[in-house]
């Protein structure tokens, strides 16, 4: 019948919005403890840029070096002297959210 599918369809859109992920609220920077750190390394380890053993609310070298590898490639930045470079800034920030 035409309602089963459409509560097919609607479950399925759901499912494809995305994987068990939490939208980030807010920029991220070098040094801080919060839980929203997790949520971007387990982004950033989906993605195949971080590579830390332990997924943790710390925000250390590791995830700094993950950002930034991110932002080069998604061409955020230039270089690792940019401004925002290895923090989640507003533009990081808009495209983690747009791609999870």
């Amino acid at each position: 019948s035409n309602n089963t599918y459409l509560a097919e369809n609607s479950d399925n859109h759901e499912n494809n919005i995305n994987d068990n992920f939490i939208a980030l609220k807010s920029e991220l920077d070098f040094g801080i403890v919060d839980s929203e750190v997790r949520i971007l390394q387990e982004f950033l380890r989906d993605q195949g840029y971080f590579d830390g053993k332990l997924i943790t609310d710390y925000f250390g070298p590791l995830t700094q070096e993950a950002v930034l590898q991110f932002q080069l490639d998604k061409e955020i930045v230039t270089s690792s002297g940019d401004q925002g470079a290895g923090r989640v800034g507003p533009a990081t920030l808009e495209l983690i959210n747009s791609l999870a």
